[in-house]
């Protein structure tokens, strides 16, 4: 009696599993029809053993990864956590320079910005480098796909890759990307401001480029699967894919919440609103601010803010609070601990002028926070008004002001809104949403 070891696919998750196949002789073994192999499929044997060979992906980002600032840094960093518990193969491009991680590789070329036309030349530069690299890549890692994190540069890359290799390509879209760029832009006061229509007009013809020649998109909500329809993409091309976050890592102790108000230096019994997330303009952090700005002059009420997070507008943000001369503002930058974070605060604020599927959002309803939001479709997609959320206009300084100091003189919606919005956070767990992707893989790997 001999065995020969098979690795087979289990269809309902995706993943590949080893068995041992027995058989009396060699005559026996040839009788035993391998449907792959067989006349009838027409494949040959190269191929087959493309098939047969271990799932190795390819990921690519125009962010600095492993820095995980921003929502889709952070998917991207959830996302390979959990493909390596997985045993899934798996390369990193990114335009980080520097990294000792051996699946991660950057592009090696420092970003820089040009007068009048900023970044993008840069950005243009790293989407040849990073497709250069996966070509090259590709001969010792042997992928099986390229799945880029968004798309526009990141996107360009993986596609040009994709064609010249023949493999299929995936792209995920996190955000409107070109319309949130033009509204960044005129959100700012020098003359970039006028030249935001044409500046969008230029990132949509990527975004067309890139998501009209991809073999599949994912959407991270329905909105963004609209604007990927709006570029003349077909819509079976479109899978909507909420992100997913570990639920129950956000399960804190009071003694979490003490200990990072401790480290600020805010006393126990005071009363914290919360911000996690990037210091754009689209965040709306200056309609924080300003609301805060109106609360802080009442000597009755103990308040703070917490301001938490990296990005371009942090030294702006922290000219604006010591020039209204707010002392309760805390503004710490970038935070791994988000969970203890988060177990500090009473009220979670979202003031965003524009968003996908908001990472802070969901971690925030995992940990039970009561949330005041920006009523807009896509966190309407995942809150309801009254229920999980208090929702509201962005830009109303007025209004926001007036839903903090609701949450603060009524616990029992506060505790409330908390309760619905945790039980909520449950239909997002990651590993719904990122075993979805891993069965989309081995279906296009199949394909190739």
């Amino acid at each position: 009696m001999h065995a020969l070891r098979i690795q087979l696919l289990n269809p309902k998750n995706g993943e590949y599993y080893l068995k041992n196949l027995l058989f009396e002789s060699v005559s026996e073994l040839k009788r035993i029809r391998f449907w792959p192999f067989h006349k009838k499929s027409g494949v040959s044997l190269m191929k087959n053993q493309k098939e047969n060979s271990p799932l190795s992906v390819c990921l690519v980002t125009f962010h600095t990864f492993p820095e995980a600032e921003g929502g889709e840094e952070r998917f991207l960093e959830y996302f390979s956590d959990f493909l390596a518990k997985k045993n899934i193969q798996f390369t990193i491009v990114s335009s980080t320079t520097k990294c000792d991680n051996q699946r991660i590789v950057g592009a090696g070329i420092k970003p820089f910005r040009l007068p009048f036309i900023g970044l993008t030349p840069y950005l243009l530069l790293f989407s040849v480098v990073a497709s250069a690299r996966i070509i090259l890549m590709n001969k010792r890692r042997n992928f099986s796909l390229i799945h880029s994190m968004d798309i526009g540069y990141g996107g360009l890359a993986g596609l040009l890759a994709s064609k010249i290799l023949g493999l299929r390509f995936i792209a995920h879209s996190h955000c409107n990307r070109a319309p949130l760029l033009e509204l960044t832009l005129l959100l700012r006061h020098d003359f970039t401001r006028h030249v935001a229509s044409l500046y969008e007009k230029f990132e949509s013809s990527i975004d067309k480029l890139v998501s009209r020649n991809a073999d599949l998109i994912l959407a991270v909500s329905n909105e963004i699967k609209s604007y990927i329809s709006s570029l003349g993409v077909q819509s079976k091309k479109i899978v909507v894919n909420p992100i997913g976050i570990n639920v129950t890592s956000f399960e804190s102790k009071a003694k979490d919440g003490e200990e990072i108000r401790h480290e600020f230096g805010i006393p126990l019994k005071a009363f914290v609103v919360g911000y996690i997330g990037s210091l754009v303009k689209s965040k709306g952090i200056n309609t924080l601010i300003e609301a805060f700005a109106l609360l802080q002059n009442r000597a009755d009420l103990k308040l703070y803010l917490l301001i938490v997070g990296n990005g371009d507008r942090k030294k702006e943000i922290e000219n604006m609070v010591r020039k209204m001369r707010l002392q309760s503002v805390i503004i710490p930058g970038f935070r791994k601990d988000v969970a203890k974070v988060l177990a500090a605060m009473n009220v979670f604020v979202l003031p965003s002028l524009s968003e996908g599927c908001p990472f802070s959002l969901l971690e925030a309803m995992a940990a039970g926070k009561a949330i005041i939001a920006s009523n807009i479709v896509s966190i309407r997609e995942i809150v309801e008004d009254e229920k999980e959320a208090l929702l509201l206009n962005p830009k109303d300084v007025n209004t926001l002001e007036q839903a903090i100091l609701r949450l603060y003189d009524d616990h029992e919606l506060t505790d409330k809104l908390g309760r619905n919005a945790k039980k909520k956070a449950c239909q997002y767990n990651m590993d719904v949403s990122f075993n979805k992707i891993v069965i989309l893989y081995n279906d296009y790997k199949r394909r190739n």
